[in-house]
Protein backbone atom coordinates (compact mmCIF):
# COMPACT_ATOMS: atom_id res chain seq x y z
CA UNK A 1 0.00 0.00 0.00
CA UNK A 2 1.40 3.41 -1.05
CA UNK A 3 1.23 6.38 1.25
CA UNK A 4 0.37 9.74 -0.23
CA UNK A 5 1.42 13.08 1.25
CA UNK A 6 4.39 14.44 3.14
CA UNK A 7 5.96 13.28 6.32
CA UNK A 8 6.14 15.68 9.25
CA UNK A 9 9.89 16.15 8.68
CA UNK A 10 9.41 17.06 5.00
CA UNK A 11 6.66 19.52 5.93
CA UNK A 12 8.87 21.21 8.56
CA UNK A 13 11.77 21.52 6.08
CA UNK A 14 9.48 23.07 3.46
CA UNK A 15 8.08 25.55 5.99
CA UNK A 16 11.62 26.50 7.09
CA UNK A 17 12.66 27.16 3.47
CA UNK A 18 9.54 29.28 2.89
CA UNK A 19 10.25 31.20 6.11
CA UNK A 20 13.82 31.93 5.02
CA UNK A 21 12.66 33.13 1.58
CA UNK A 22 10.03 35.42 3.14
CA UNK A 23 12.63 36.76 5.57
CA UNK A 24 14.94 37.61 2.69
CA UNK A 25 12.25 39.08 0.42
CA UNK A 26 10.36 41.27 2.94
CA UNK A 27 13.10 43.91 3.42
CA UNK A 28 13.42 44.21 -0.36
CA UNK A 29 9.70 44.94 -0.72
CA UNK A 30 9.82 47.52 2.09
CA UNK A 31 12.76 49.30 0.45
CA UNK A 32 11.04 49.12 -2.94
CA UNK A 33 7.90 50.87 -1.68
CA UNK A 34 9.93 53.37 0.32
CA UNK A 35 11.95 54.23 -2.77
CA UNK A 36 8.81 54.77 -4.89
CA UNK A 37 7.70 57.74 -2.80
CA UNK A 38 11.23 59.13 -2.73
CA UNK A 39 11.52 58.69 -6.51
CA UNK A 40 8.26 60.61 -6.96
CA UNK A 41 9.47 63.42 -4.67
CA UNK A 42 12.68 63.50 -6.71
CA UNK A 43 10.57 63.63 -9.88
CA UNK A 44 8.65 66.68 -8.62
CA UNK A 45 11.96 68.43 -7.89
CA UNK A 46 13.35 67.43 -11.29
CA UNK A 47 10.23 68.71 -13.06
CA UNK A 48 10.52 72.05 -11.24
CA UNK A 49 14.21 72.28 -12.18
CA UNK A 50 13.33 71.52 -15.82
CA UNK A 51 10.64 74.21 -15.83
CA UNK A 52 13.11 76.70 -14.37
CA UNK A 53 15.58 75.78 -17.12
CA UNK A 54 12.85 76.33 -19.73
CA UNK A 55 12.19 79.78 -18.28
CA UNK A 56 15.89 80.69 -18.57
CA UNK A 57 16.64 79.14 -21.96
CA UNK A 58 13.49 80.52 -23.65
CA UNK A 59 13.31 83.80 -21.73
CA UNK A 60 9.80 82.68 -20.82
CA UNK A 61 7.70 83.18 -17.72
CA UNK A 62 6.60 79.83 -16.29
CA UNK A 63 3.56 79.76 -14.01
CA UNK A 64 3.10 76.55 -12.00
CA UNK A 65 -0.12 75.91 -10.12
CA UNK A 66 -1.17 73.17 -7.76
CA UNK A 67 -4.23 71.42 -9.14
CA UNK A 68 -5.48 68.90 -6.61
CA UNK A 69 -3.43 66.90 -4.14
CA UNK A 70 -1.42 65.05 -6.79
CA UNK A 71 -1.11 67.41 -9.76
CA UNK A 72 0.80 70.43 -11.01
CA UNK A 73 -0.06 72.45 -14.10
CA UNK A 74 2.62 74.58 -15.76
CA UNK A 75 1.92 77.34 -18.27
CA UNK A 76 4.91 78.50 -20.29
CA UNK A 77 4.42 82.05 -21.56
CA UNK A 78 6.90 82.70 -24.37
CA UNK A 79 8.02 86.29 -24.99
CA UNK A 80 7.13 86.09 -28.70
CA UNK A 81 3.40 86.97 -28.98
CA UNK A 82 3.15 84.72 -32.07
CA UNK A 83 3.91 81.64 -29.95
CA UNK A 84 0.88 80.60 -27.89
CA UNK A 85 1.36 79.63 -24.24
CA UNK A 86 2.22 75.98 -23.69
CA UNK A 87 0.41 74.09 -20.92
CA UNK A 88 1.91 71.00 -19.31
CA UNK A 89 0.21 68.73 -16.80
CA UNK A 90 2.12 66.70 -14.22
CA UNK A 91 0.49 63.92 -12.20
CA UNK A 92 2.26 62.12 -9.40
CA UNK A 93 1.38 58.86 -7.68
CA UNK A 94 2.06 57.54 -4.17
CA UNK A 95 2.54 61.07 -2.84
CA UNK A 96 0.33 64.03 -2.11
CA UNK A 97 1.02 67.70 -1.60
CA UNK A 98 0.44 67.83 2.11
CA UNK A 99 2.81 68.12 5.04
CA UNK A 100 3.60 64.87 6.78
CA UNK A 101 2.38 64.78 10.37
CA UNK A 102 5.97 64.59 11.62
CA UNK A 103 7.21 67.34 9.34
CA UNK A 104 5.62 70.36 10.95
CA UNK A 105 8.82 72.40 10.93
CA UNK A 106 9.60 74.65 7.96
CA UNK A 107 12.61 73.82 5.80
CA UNK A 108 15.74 75.71 6.89
CA UNK A 109 16.35 77.88 3.82
CA UNK A 110 12.77 79.20 3.56
CA UNK A 111 11.29 79.46 7.06
CA UNK A 112 7.70 80.63 7.44
CA UNK A 113 4.77 78.42 8.32
CA UNK A 114 3.92 74.99 7.01
CA UNK A 115 0.55 75.30 5.29
CA UNK A 116 -2.07 72.58 5.62
CA UNK A 117 -2.35 72.25 1.83
CA UNK A 118 1.39 71.66 1.46
CA UNK A 119 2.17 74.89 -0.45
CA UNK A 120 3.66 78.04 1.05
CA UNK A 121 3.50 79.98 -2.22
CA UNK A 122 0.81 82.69 -2.53
CA UNK A 123 -2.33 81.33 -4.23
CA UNK A 124 -0.60 77.93 -4.63
CA UNK A 125 1.30 79.43 -7.57
CA UNK A 126 5.01 79.38 -8.38
CA UNK A 127 6.20 81.90 -10.97
CA UNK A 128 9.61 81.45 -12.58
CA UNK A 129 10.65 84.69 -14.20
CA UNK A 130 12.67 84.88 -17.42
CA UNK A 131 15.86 84.97 -15.35
CA UNK A 132 14.96 81.74 -13.52
CA UNK A 133 14.27 83.59 -10.27
CA UNK A 134 10.88 83.30 -8.57
CA UNK A 135 8.49 86.03 -7.44
CA UNK A 136 8.14 84.52 -3.96
CA UNK A 137 10.28 81.92 -2.24
CA UNK A 138 8.45 79.02 -0.68
CA UNK A 139 8.20 75.31 -0.23
CA UNK A 140 6.09 72.39 -1.36
CA UNK A 141 5.52 69.80 1.36
CA UNK A 142 4.96 66.25 0.20
CA UNK A 143 3.99 63.13 2.07
CA UNK A 144 3.94 59.49 1.15
CA UNK A 145 0.27 58.44 0.97
CA UNK A 146 1.01 55.09 2.68
CA UNK A 147 2.65 56.51 5.80
CA UNK A 148 3.83 59.77 7.28
CA UNK A 149 7.23 60.06 5.64
CA UNK A 150 7.74 63.62 4.56
CA UNK A 151 9.63 65.47 1.86
CA UNK A 152 9.82 69.12 1.00
CA UNK A 153 10.99 71.04 -2.03
CA UNK A 154 12.18 74.55 -1.34
CA UNK A 155 12.58 77.24 -3.98
CA UNK A 156 14.62 80.29 -3.01
CA UNK A 157 14.19 83.76 -4.54
CA UNK A 158 17.09 83.04 -6.91
CA UNK A 159 15.14 80.01 -8.19
CA UNK A 160 17.28 77.32 -6.54
CA UNK A 161 15.24 74.12 -6.18
CA UNK A 162 16.24 71.75 -3.38
CA UNK A 163 14.70 68.49 -2.18
CA UNK A 164 14.60 67.89 1.58
CA UNK A 165 13.81 64.65 3.40
CA UNK A 166 12.39 64.50 6.92
CA UNK A 167 14.46 62.27 9.18
CA UNK A 168 13.91 63.75 12.63
CA UNK A 169 14.86 67.04 10.99
CA UNK A 170 15.20 68.31 7.44
CA UNK A 171 18.20 66.88 5.61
Amino acid sequence: MKKKGFTLTEFIVIMAVIGILVGIATPSFVLYFRSIAEQNANQVAADLKDLREISISNSAEVVIQKSGNYNLTATINYPDPDIPPEVRHYRYTNIEFHPASVADQPVPDIGGNVESDGFTFPNNTIVFLRSGAVLNSGAIYIRDIRDSRGYAISITLSGRVKLWKWNGGWR
